[in-house]
């Protein structure tokens, strides 16, 4: 049986582990990111001289940022400041654009960050997200005293991907790869335009 797995986030992975089953990937994004300039440029600024952590949720976040520094002739080099990334991606991310390492969590999600940042020292914090992002780690910054700048860079939109659901059949041998929420989203409103409820075996991917 041949397994046909459709993957609906911006980039396949380089490396797929097929675990020696026959598997096609289709790569069928539901979602479209678009960067945005900060607007909060001196309060950043002010951040990035206080040797501050800064927090990126998604490898989004992380090409985001390093995508306005740039533009706005701002490389870290002379700052001093620790990276903190919410999973493996968003750490090999980092790694790639700011050549430092990330520290991650072991629970790799708002509560693990919450953790970690509970057993070291308070420290001025920059945190990257979308432009919606999820309160529970913004609010806990705020009510445990931490002082911190929010940093949207980019936003995410649901896109429709007729051609996803064109080649969707709704059976045993099809999963469907999320990375996201939106990507969920996406899926679920192109399920809402053709009619069509998926059944099948999903697969979160982390």
């Amino acid at each position: 049986m041949t397994w046909e797995i459709y993957y609906t986030g911006l980039h396949v992975p380089e490396y797929i582990d097929d675990c020696g089953l026959d598997m096609r990937i289709h790569h069928m994004t539901t979602i479209e990111i678009a960067f945005m300039p900060p607007q909060n440029l001196d309060q950043v600024n002010t951040y990035l001289h206080k040797k501050s952590i800064v927090i990126f949720l998604s490898k989004n976040g992380v090409y985001g940022f390093h995508y306005w520094l740039n533009d706005q002739g701002m490389p870290l080099d002379g700052y001093s400041v620790e990276f903190m990334a919410m999973g493996d991606e968003t750490s090999v991310a980092v790694e790639e654009k700011f050549y430092q390492s990330a520290q991650i969590p072991e629970i790799q999600n708002a509560l693990g960050l919450i953790q970690k940042l509970q057993a070291i020292p308070k420290k001025p914090v920059i945190l990257i997200t979308a432009e919606e992002t999820r309160p529970e780690l913004p609010n806990w910054l705020n009510e445990a005293g931490w002082t911190y700048c929010h940093l949207p860079v980019y936003s995410t939109t649901v896109i429709q991907n007729h051609q996803l659901h064109d080649l969707f059949k709704n059976t045993q041998n099809e999963i469907i790869v999320f990375t996201s929420p939106s990507t969920v989203l996406g899926f679920r409103s192109e399920e809402r335009r053709v009619g069509k409820e998926c059944r099948s075996r999903w697969s979160p991917y982390h």
